[in-house]
């Protein structure tokens, strides 16, 4: 099994998958790196891609009424973007690389 399989089959949304299924899966999944500040994607932006941290962490940042506020932090093994993925509505927010990683 590929390390992309090991993060795979530990989120939720394919936890049932059989191992065929999670071998389709990680047969389209890619890794990309990011830097410390570089952002992953943005609030308002459309959902294409789900993400795994496989090393490093995120910073999880809203629009608030006057200024942007931190909701969450994210590290290895996490995943993230999935909401948006799903249910085909914009982002609701923007996620920043805090380290250099590849997710």
């Amino acid at each position: 099994m590929s390390q992309h399989q090991n993060l795979i089959q530990n989120v939720y949304l394919f936890k049932d998958l059989s191992p065929k299924e999670l071998e389709s899966v990680n047969a389209i999944a890619a890794v990309e790196t990011y830097n410390s500040g570089d952002e992953v994607y943005c609030e308002g932006d459309k959902a294409a891609s789900l993400f795994f941290i496989k090393f490093g962490s995120v910073r999880i940042r809203r629009s608030g009424k006057d200024d942007s506020v931190d909701v969450a932090q994210l590290g290895t093994g996490s995943h993230f973007g999935e909401m948006s993925f799903v249910d085909g509505e914009a982002r609701s927010a923007t996620v920043i690389a805090m380290e250099n990683q590849r997710s």
